[in-house]
């Protein structure tokens, strides 16, 4: 059975633009039937950057360098299989919120 809470769930991990490493900032959650968990992100985008910018010195320091900051998400609680590669992260550039969310 499908849970509800964790289909409305992603990892999110923040990457500088043209680097090769990723790094964990932790999970969001949208409410079934409302907000749909990538919609959830880009909602709490500026939160996340500062967030990721903080835990992680490197993104700080690329962020100091004029290097723009990208969002990634995975599906909830796959921080092991992206760590050993073989789950796969989604990149959220060019990901849109939709009318009914922008008009809230």
């Amino acid at each position: 059975r499908l849970d509800p809470q964790r289909e409305c769930s992603r990892d999110v991990y923040v990457r500088a633009d043209g680097g090769s490493r990723f790094f964990f900032a932790g999970k969001a959650v949208g409410a079934a039937g409302r907000c749909d968990a990538a919609s959830a992100v880009l909602l709490q985008k500026r939160a996340i950057l500062e967030h990721a910018r903080l835990l992680h010195p490197e993104l700080e320091q690329m962020h100091r360098l004029s290097r723009p900051l990208q969002l990634w998400a995975a599906p909830a609680d796959s921080e092991v299989s992206v760590a050993r590669k073989v789950q796969a992260l989604e990149s959220l550039e060019g990901a849109r919120l939709s009318r009914a969310m922008r008009e809230g």
